[in-house]
């Protein structure tokens, strides 16, 4: 295998761990920020919808991205030689 392969490979490994992780914590709190700028929008429509989407994107993205690094810490133990 080359160099460059396996030092992705060990990169991917070191990273899957940490990411895994940090996904989740980095969306609950974006999610908390967002419902506490929602909270404190005193009854603006416009604002609260904008929350609302941003959190719904929040869910959406962390919920891909979970998805990706789980596909991708299933896969890499086939292309260890």
């Amino acid at each position: 295998m080359p160099p460059i392969v396996s030092g992705v490979m060990n990169l991917l490994q070191a990273a899957e761990g940490w990411l895994l992780a940090l996904i989740p914590l980095g969306a609950g709190l974006m999610l908390g920020y967002h419902g506490l700028m929602k909270a404190m929008a005193g009854g603006d429509g416009m604002a609260v919808e904008t929350h609302n989407k941003a959190m719904k994107n929040t869910i959406i993205a962390a919920a891909i991205a979970e998805a990706a690094m789980g596909t991708v810490a299933f896969i890499l133990p086939y292309f260890k030689g």
